[in-house]
Parts: structure tokens; sequence; C-alpha cells
């Protein structure tokens, strides 16, 4: 089931994008460019058909799908009068990303490892797979009572993980993986055809041969995992935030190719920089880089005076008003959330309000922030980060790759100043003194990688070409045939490793312990709260971990994977119930060492009655002892643990003692 929803999901974004005005004649029927743009126009249309319009997954599904037919039907009415498969063509189509990746991920998990995936991670059940999950299941974006600690955040990855993860009416972990796989593979496709068009166009190459040079440098981005690897392991919001930055300033690349229409060309990166926003608020250090980067390169490739500066701020405006159309409305719809660095004004506020600061307090901030990126460069990927910055460099001395360069340090620049101003802004939303840096300076480093290896290999082909290769034109094509076929058996390798690791985390024993046994234990904590006669028993689940990870995977579990499964308990705005659409009421206790005498986090109470099930995963002492009062049987007073606690249905001062079972998968 994920590899055909990965290859539909894959097909609808192509089709969407072939709705889109094309920016120019070479990429028309360019597939990589259409699925790029499709999949940032999929995100966008999710935002506008169920948060703007109310619609249901299912109506807005259907109106996507219709969406990618129609474009579809487009492609094939413009493609059939000149479509001639020659020998170079079916080289060219076989050679194309989107053609040998799905090949390569859908050869290894038919051959070699069976799809599975066991979701790790705090944020990933915090933020966005419980999120989404919600999401399905109520078909809106919010309601009253929904559990995520990631309200108020722009909603675009949790509808794009919501649609992939219910796409065949039942919610599957492992078909959300399909998302950021979609996002990548497009975002590869699409930096092959402009790799491709700018060697045909720029550097004059033949078609096979910028083809598989095009291959090789796609291939090598890979390797080093240049926006990731290419079948990703986790459904955190950065690895799309990174696909949709990288595609948006690749884009930039279009106005440098003859024919190329600008108001088109605007309007796709438009299109890409609302997506890069709704996946999260950090898209919108973005924006003032897309407005600046159309205005000049419309100036730069037409006319630097006369009507032409009216033409270059109507292209900006064209490729900064979707996100504007996204932030305002969004402003308008979201539910509220008290979280600093989820608000842009609250961050300037904070920022102005910090000027009567001593000067030295902001230069030391301004200090440490430049000396812990500095820091991290070094650590991260060293030899990458040189070649990103050689390539950069290299690349400045070319006009066709002079302001795509240009474009990547204003946009780290930008990004740096955002990620400053957040600091000083919101000094209490952070745990520590510029916590989640790390984190933060993952996306404009990727960008870095990238395009500056992207770059960097253009540059070396022109300067190539201008050799005399004649003598050395048979061994270049072995050479060069080698190293693809090297790259491409290292992603066989690579995803199959990946495929491995989506089904056992190597993350430590205590949380793969975690992700592979709750989610039975949950099914069986279910049934015995049903035997109680409750129709959405209380649970108490009690566990000692340094943090809620448990909790968080339990709570996720407990919410049915399909409607028909819905409690159908109402929940109000004027008192929402938390969890209301849960089959169980779940509380916890949370002990960060088993020798405390209380819980760090949740409650701790044995009132006869209040709970129909206790859930003890650990032998913490304070709470067996108070427990053994309550248990008849000895085994069960002496490990508890190893048991279910079930209230008895005819006697609510008695309890039931239930062998806790092997766990079972939940799938």
């Amino acid at each position: 089931m994920f590899l055909a929803e990965f290859l539909l999901i894959l097909a609808i974004c192509i089709g969407l994008g072939n709705l889109m005005p094309a920016p120019s004649v070479d990429l028309s029927k360019a597939l990589g460019y259409l699925s790029f743009v499709g999949v940032c126009l999929l995100v966008n249309l999710l935002y506008v058909f169920v948060v703007i319009a109310g619609l249901s997954f299912a109506i807005a599904l259907a109106g996507v799908a219709s969406s990618a037919i129609l474009g579809w039907i487009r492609l094939y009415r413009t493609a059939r009068p000149n479509f001639s498969l020659s020998y170079g063509a079916a080289l060219g189509l076989g050679a194309h990303p989107l053609v040998l990746l799905p090949v390569i991920i859908v050869g290894v998990g038919l051959v070699w490892t069976p799809v599975s995936f066991l979701p790790y991670g705090d944020d990933t059940y915090a933020n966005w797979l419980t999120h989404a999950k919600q999401i399905w299941l109520v078909n809106d974006f919010w309601f009253p009572g929904m559990m995520s600690a990631a309200l108020g955040y722009p909603p675009g990855w949790h509808l794009l993980l919501a649609l992939s993860g219910g796409f065949w009416g039942s919610f599957v972990e492992v078909n959300t993986l399909t998302a950021p796989l979609v996002f990548h593979v497009a975002l590869l496709a699409m930096a092959f055809d402009l790799f491709r068009v700018v060697l045909r166009r720029r550097l004059e190459l033949q078609h096979l041969t910028s083809s598989w040079l095009a291959l090789f440098a796609i291939l090598f981005l890979l390797a080093i995992e240049g926006a990731w690897k290419l079948m990703p392991t986790l459904l955190l919001s950065g690895m799309p935030l990174f696909y949709s930055a990288i595609g948006v300033i690749l884009m930039l690349t279009i106005f440098w190719l003859p024919g190329a229409l600008g108001w088109r060309v605007a309007l796709a990166i438009g299109v890409g920089t609302g997506a890069h926003y709704l996946l999260k608020s950090q898209g919108l250090a973005l924006v003032p880089l897309t407005v600046a980067a159309v205005f000049i390169a419309t100036l730069v490739t037409r006319a630097r005076n006369g009507p032409w500066v009216a033409t270059a701020g109507g292209f900006a405006v064209l490729a900064v008003l979707p996100v504007l159309v996204e932030i305002l409305s969004w402003k308008i719809v979201s539910p509220v959330s008290m979280k600093c660095t989820l608000n842009v004004g609250q961050i300037f506020y904070g920022s102005l309000a910090g000027l009567d600061r001593p000067v030295l307090s902001w230069m030391t901030i301004g200090r440490d922030l430049l000396v812990e990126t500095g820091g991290y460069l070094w650590r991260y990927k060293l030899p990458v980060t040189i070649l990103a910055l050689v390539g950069l460099c290299v690349g400045l001395t070319r006009a066709y790759t002079r302001w795509l360069c240009l474009a990547v340090v204003g946009y780290v620049c930008i990004y740096l100043i955002a990620v400053y101003v957040t600091y000083v802004g919101c000094p209490g939303g952070f745990n520590a003194y510029l916590s989640s840096l790390a984190r933060y300076l993952q996306l404009p480093v990727r960008v870095l990688h990238f395009v500056g290896i992207w770059v960097l290999i253009v540059t070396v082909i022109d300067f190539g070409r201008r050799l005399d290769w004649d003598q050395f034109r048979r061994l270049a094509w072995i050479g060069g045939a080698s190293f693809v076929a090297v790259l491409t058996l290292y992603q066989l390798m690579a995803v199959n490793a990946s495929f491995k690791q989506m089904a056992s985390p190597a993350i430590g024993s205590r949380m793969s312990q975690f992700v592979t046994d709750i989610p039975g234990e949950v099914e069986e904590v279910l049934r015995l709260g049903a035997a109680t006669n409750a129709k959405r028993p209380r649970v108490l689940m009690i566990y000692s971990y340094w943090e809620l990870f448990p909790y968080l995977v339990a709570r996720h579990h407990g919410f049915p994977d399909r409607h028909s499964e819905l409690p159908g308990v109402a929940s109000s705005s004027a008192a929402p119930e938390p969890d209301s659409i849960s089959r169980w009421r779940l509380e916890h206790a949370r002990f960060a060492e088993r020798k405390d005498l209380k819980p760090t986090e949740g409650t701790l109470k044995f009132n006869l009655g209040d709970y129909d099930v206790i859930w003890l995963r650990d032998p913490i002492p304070i709470v067996m002892s108070r427990l053994r009062p309550l248990l008849s049987s000895r085994e069960c007073a002496d490990a508890p643990n190893a048991f279910y606690l079930v209230k008895s249905v005819n006697d609510v001062r008695a309890w039931t003692c239930v062998p806790r079972k092997a766990p079972l998968r939940k799938r």
C-alpha cells in the first residue's frame, strides 16, 4: 500500500504541476519541474480547501484528484503531437530521477525489505503525527479539545501528513512517509531538469550528455545527503522545509533561460514560497529574499530602467502574493497559541522592548550566535561545507550562476538575522540560552550545501568542456558510466538501510522498546477497559522516563484509525474535553527516576472508582507500595508492573490483575 500510494501521490503532483503555466519552452514538459511545482501547489490547495473553504478531506481529495486528472489531460494534449521515443530519448528518460528513483524505491520495497514503519521521536508524536491523525479524523484543521504541542503552527505539513496517512479510508502511519518522500523526489527531479537545461542552453552540450551529467550530479548530491537521505525515516517538518527552500531558490535560475516568461516564473516561485511558509513559520525568512530576488532578476535579465522597473515590481508582488494571503488568513483562523516564536509581531515587539537593555547584552547574543554558528559549521560536514563555499565563489564568476549564488548568501544572512531577532525578542520562549540553535541552523546549511554543490558541478563541467576531450571521449564515457553505476548501487543500499531503520529504529533500547511494545499494549488496555462496560475507559498510565515519550506514543495509538471507530463524544468550545475523539480517557504519571517519591509530571490518584484500568509499566517502589493494599493476589502485589489492574464490574473496591501479554504490533 505504501509503494502504491507513493506512486499515486507522485502522479497527482505531476498532474497538478501541469495546471501551472510553463515558465519556458524547455520546462513545459519537464516532469521534474512539474512534480515540484505540483507538490507545492498541493500544499496550497489543501490549505485553501480544508482551512479556508472548510471542506472535508474526502471532498478536498476529490478536488485535488480531479485537478490532477485535468493536468494529465493537458500534458497529454501538449506532448502527443511532438512525441517520439528514440533510443537517445529512451536513455534520457531512464536517467531521469523521476523514473530512476521510484524504480529504486519500489524495487527495494518489493524485493529486499518489506515496508513497515515505527515512528519515533518526541516531536513526531507531540507536534506532527498525532496532530495530523486528529485532523484526518475530524475533517478539520482544529477542534475544541485537540491535544497537540503544535497548535498555532501553519497547518501545511499537518494537512499533507493527514492526506497521505488517510488516503485509503484509514489512517496508516507508514503511508505518512510518502509525503516527505514525494517532496524529496520532486526536488531532485526538478534540480535534474534545471541542471540539464543549463548544460544544454548555456554550455551547449548534447541532450544525452547533459542528461547523464545531470544524473551524476543528482546522485552525488544524494550520496552526500545534500538535502537528506532519499528515503526519509522521520516525519519532522525540517525535511520539507529543506526541500521547499532549496527548490524555490533553484527556480531563480529559470530567469536566465532563453525565452523565460518572468511572470510565470514569479508565479511558480510564489506557489513555492507559500508552501514553504505553510510547512512552518520559519518559512517567513524566505519571503524578503523572494521579493528582492524576483525584482532584481527581472531587471538584470531584461532592462534596468524604463517600464521594466514597474514590471519587476509587479512580478515581485506576484511572487509574494500567495504567502501574504496565507499569512493574513492564518492569522484570522488559527487557534490561539501562547508561543512567542509563532508570533512575528510579538517577536519584533519583544525586540523593540529590549532596546533599553545594555548594548553589551545585544552584542553578547550576536557574538555567541556567530560563534555557535561557526562551531556548527565546523562540526557538521565540514568537507561538504568547504566544497559548497568553493562552488559559490566560483559561481560568482559565471553570469548564469552569479545571482543564484548571491541569493543563497542573501538567504543565509536574512535567516541568521531572523534567528537573532527571535532570540532577542523571545528570551522566555526557549528552554535555555540559544537552545535549539543547531536545529535552526540545519535549514540554511542544507540550502548552502545543495545549491553550492549544484553550482560547483555546473562550473566544473563548464571548465571541462573548454578542454580538448576528443582523445579521452571513450575513457570519459566509461568512467562516467562507472561512477553513475556505483552511485546508483549506493542508493540501493542506502534505501534498503532506510527501510530497515523504519521498521526497527536503532535509537536506544528504551525508546525502541516503547515504539515496539506500546501500540500492542494500548490495544490490550482498551480491550480490558471495554470489559468494565465503560464506553471510554479512564486509564492511568504510570511510567519512569526522563521525558513524555511513552505517554505520547500511547496517546497517539489511543485515537482510532477509522472514522467509524470514533467514540462520538461531543465537545464544546465552552467546555472542551481533551482527547474527545480518543477511544479512552488517558491520564499519566511520569517519574523521572524510579526512586522518586512523587511524579515529575501528571497525576497520581488511587481513589477507588477513579479509573477503570491502572497501567503500571515500570517497577516504581513508591507506586507499588501504594498499590499493594488494593490487590488480593500475592503474585500481583509483589510485581504489579507485570499486570494490568482492572476495576471489577461488580465491586468498585476490587481490582482484577490481568497478566501483561507479550506485546503485539498494532500492524
